[in-house]
């Protein structure tokens, strides 16, 4: 058989007669006994080539989308995997979203080490995750990477910015540690980019760097600062002043004050600020006017007289502390709140005299909880009386068996009971308790500080640098903790240069909370059940809103602030309106002026529900706080015509005032 000839022709004939066959080839017979010819279409051919090329693409592109798809959390579709070409890189995004998801759903099982391993993954590919980047830094924190945490925080905000609500946890976290340049390089970082969301937070994010600037004590820097922006508010204005009188700048302090005060001051935000200035140059006249003055404008709250109490004990006025003391205890010593409320921070100044007082009334009004105990144990524990410490803890302990289990309590016991028997005996064991528990539980910065200082009163230095090494470990970017750690160690004797303790990651299956706050070694309070139940909050709240109870609501809200249940994160919101409430009925009009701030959010039902807050006040007199809250709402509701119509409403309001008076004059003559 011969071979037939081959040739190749792009179409067909014109005729279009020859059978081809497949669209590709025809058998063309030989003339005058010639061998017959192989006809290949070339247009054929290449539309086979076409065709088969695509099938083993889709086929190739399918057996992948199916091995996508077979992990437990895919979000690549198969047109994803047709179109590869020209999706790749939301391919890439989608991959690393999924391995995210799968790092998350480790770390609910507390799979640790498998849960970075792929949230890190994932972030490679999709950098732009926020929850996952949160969750991992935040992880990071609580198992006491701080730096690791804050640095993966801070690149997510430089990417671009992630909300109040992600930034406010990220500068609370950065806070806690004293790791103030990071928080401040996350500011700066934020305060550049551009978008709504930056433009309605811009000056949150300006007082919050203010804030910084005076934690870190830069009050040059805060001075330049604040001389910089063009509209001043509550923040700047106190964090200015507050600079100039630690700088001892006075007469400049003044000027700025005076400044305040001609503005939003007028509302009473300056006059706190006007005491410690006065206490600080010695003026005892201004101070105990304008203490008075505080009293005055509010008559029924208690913090007021606390103040006054406080502020006098400071500037050496012990009689005059101790009358006024005397004075809260009519007033507002029926209680157990209010003597808990001048309590602490007698206790805080180490105001002993008066503290035994406060101790004292409360005994005699009956009062014997758990409340009250942990306080007295903090001072016994603070005074350098371990003996006393010890007894009270025991009846604590008693008064609190029957209670529920909670993690917080337990601790405070047990570092409180390690710390008294140290500071009493001097023993090796329980000075190990103390370090064990500081090693494997994440207590709070303040908390190290303070058990670090009790130990080096109480004689214990060797102990006291321990907990500054592993504060320094934990801590690493505090100034402070590394400046005292030095100077104890000098103290001690030591030559050698401390090894900084490092701080493993956990093993799988260990407990974390993934919260960015640590332990404050503080129980939630016994005498307040309502902490325990978002409900039963705020039921009590309400309940004492409509009986105007506001010393009591004070008094419970605070309380909430120290302990921090579990709920306390998700129900800001909903806590943010009984501030307001409380606020409006202490007549506290810097603190409302600063949560409506916070309130509006540029949301229609957000500004109407401020617009009624306006209305109250106007209703209720207050006038010159109406304008202010109103001032708030039309800065971030541009032409909002709730507030229009208000502004039109008093403008003829005002007229009406007018003619009326030209009225009476001409009635008059």
């Amino acid at each position: 058989m011969k071979i037939p000839r081959l040739s190749f022709s792009w179409k067909p004939t014109i005729s279009g007669r020859e059978n081809w066959r497949l669209g590709l080839w025809i058998l063309v017979d030989g003339k005058h006994g010639r061998r017959s010819k192989l006809r290949i279409m070339g247009r054929g051919l290449v539309l086979w080539l076409a065709a088969l090329a695509l099938m083993a693409y889709l086929g190739l592109v399918t057996a992948w989308f199916f091995v996508l798809n077979q992990r437990p959390h895919n979000l690549v579709t198969w047109a994803d995997c047709v179109l590869v070409p020209v999706r790749w890189s939301e391919i890439s995004r989608k991959r690393g979203d999924a391995y995210i998801a799968e790092g998350l759903a480790a770390m609910e099982s507390r799979n640790w080490s498998e849960a970075i391993v792929r949230i890190q993954a994932g972030l490679a590919r999709s950098p732009d995750n926020r929850n996952g980047r949160e969750r991992l830094g935040m992880f990071f924190i609580a198992a006491g990477q701080r730096d690791r945490g804050l640095k993966l925080l801070e690149a997510g905000i430089e990417r671009g910015y992630p909300g109040r609500d992600a930034m406010e946890r990220f500068l609370r976290a950065a806070m806690i540690g004293d790791n103030f340049n990071v928080a401040l390089d996350a500011l700066d970082a934020a305060l550049t980019q551009s978008g709504p969301a930056v433009d309605r937070d811009r000056e949150w994010m300006i007082d919050q760097r203010t804030r910084v600037l005076i934690a870190d004590e830069r009050f040059d820097d805060v001075v330049t600062w604040t001389a910089n922006q063009s509209q001043m508010s509550e923040v700047l204005h106190e964090s200015r002043v507050i600079a100039l009188v630690e700088l001892r700048r006075f007469e400049e302090a003044h000027v700025a004050l005076d400044a305040w005060e001609k503005g939003s001051g007028a509302l009473g935000g300056s006059e706190r600020v006007r005491v410690r200035l006065a206490r600080e140059e010695g003026d005892l006249t201004v101070m105990r006017e304008t203490l008075a003055a505080m009293r005055a404008s509010q008559p029924m709250s208690p913090r007021p007289m606390v103040y006054s109490i406080v502020q006098e004990q400071l500037i050496g006025e012990a009689q005059a502390a101790h009358e006024q003391l005397q004075g809260y205890f009519i007033r507002f010593g029926a209680t157990l709140p209010n003597l808990l409320m001048v309590a602490r921070p007698l206790a805080e100044i180490e105001a002993w005299d008066l503290f035994d007082q406060t101790i004292s009334r409360a005994e005699e009004m009956g009062f014997d909880d758990a409340s009250l105990l942990m306080v007295q144990v903090d001072a016994a524990i603070t005074r350098g009386d371990p003996p006393q410490a010890l007894e009270l803890l025991d009846k604590y302990e008693t008064q609190t068996a029957n209670a529920e289990p909670q993690r917080g309590r337990e601790v405070w016991i047990a570092l409180q009971r390690a710390m008294a028997n140290h500071l009493q005996t001097g023993e090796e064991g329980s000075a190990g308790s103390i370090l064990e528990r500081i090693r494997t539980m994440p207590i709070a910065l303040n908390s190290m500080k303070e058990m670090a200082e009790r130990l080096e009163r109480g004689g214990r230095l060797e102990t006291s640098l321990k907990v500054w090494q592993l504060a320094r470990g934990r801590y690493p970017n505090s100034t402070e903790v590394a400046r005292e750690a030095e100077r104890v160690r000098e103290r001690v004797g030591e030559t050698e240069v401390e090894r900084v303790p490092e701080i493993p990651l956990l093993a799988d299956g260990d407990d974390l909370e993934l919260e960015p706050e640590p332990f404050m070694t503080r129980p939630e309070p016994e005498d307040r059940p309502e902490l325990l139940s978002p409900k039963r909050f705020f039921e009590r709240c309400d309940q004492l809103i409509a009986e105007s109870n506001w010393g009591v609501l004070s008094t419970l809200i605070s309380d909430l602030r120290r302990a921090r249940p579990v709920w306390y994160a998700s129900r800001q919101n909903d806590l943010l309106v009984r501030e307001i409430a409380l606020n409006t009925g202490e007549k506290n009009w810097p603190a409302l002026i600063s949560n409506i701030r916070f309130r509006l959010d540029g949301s229609l039902e957000r500004g109407l529900e401020v617009m009624n807050v306006v209305r109250k006040l106007d209703r209720e007199g207050e006038r010159t706080v109406a304008e202010q809250v109103l001032r708030e709402v039309e800065r971030r509701h541009q032409n909002f015509p709730p507030a229009r119509r208000q502004r039109e409403d008093w403008e003829a309001a005002a007229e009406r005032e007018k003619k009326a008076a030209v009225e009476a004059a001409e009635a008059g003559n």
